[in-house]
């Protein structure tokens, strides 16, 4: 049996720092993934593309664990990084853009993604994943925004 749902996240942040200082560490995949929470693994795929695997979460025997793949393009001009999914990777379909602009010496950024889902779980435990993915979603975005600010103030 599978749980199947749609996270779809928009979140706009303002840092203290240049737009070509953000923009350079944003298209720098692996440099973001560090500062991005609770990723046990990511693989460079080749062509700007890589494998994200998340750590598992749940309780006891019953665990989850988000793997999703991407292709990545920086378009530096109109201040954009957008995310595409990589096909039959994982559980996940993750796409989405990072929109940076210069805001008078900091940078705002628009994030958007939008992340679908198919997880294998037991009926018994069905109506307690959506809630619970949910929930790490948010916590992880949370945490990766104060990581960022901690960093670019």
């Amino acid at each position: 049996m599978a749980v199947e749902m749609t996270i779809d996240f928009t979140k706009e942040m303002e840092f203290n720092t240049d737009f070509d200082t953000c923009f350079a560490f944003f298209s720098d995949v692996p440099k973001t993934a560090e500062y991005f929470p609770k990723v046990e693994k990511l693989s460079a795929l080749g062509g700007n593309s890589f494998q994200w695997e998340m750590e598992k979460v749940g309780v006891s025997k019953y665990t989850l664990q988000v793997i999703y793949a991407c292709k990545y393009e920086a378009d530096k001009e109109n201040g954009i990084i957008r995310w595409t999914p990589v096909s039959d990777v994982g559980n996940g379909r993750n796409e989405g853009y990072a929109k940076l602009t210069d805001a008078n010496g900091k940078t705002r950024v628009q994030f958007y993604t939008k992340l679908d889902l198919n997880l294998p779980v037991p009926g018994l435990i069905k109506s307690l994943v959506k809630p619970l993915v949910v929930r790490e979603f948010n916590s992880t975005a949370d945490q990766f925004e104060k990581n960022l600010v901690a960093k670019f103030g």
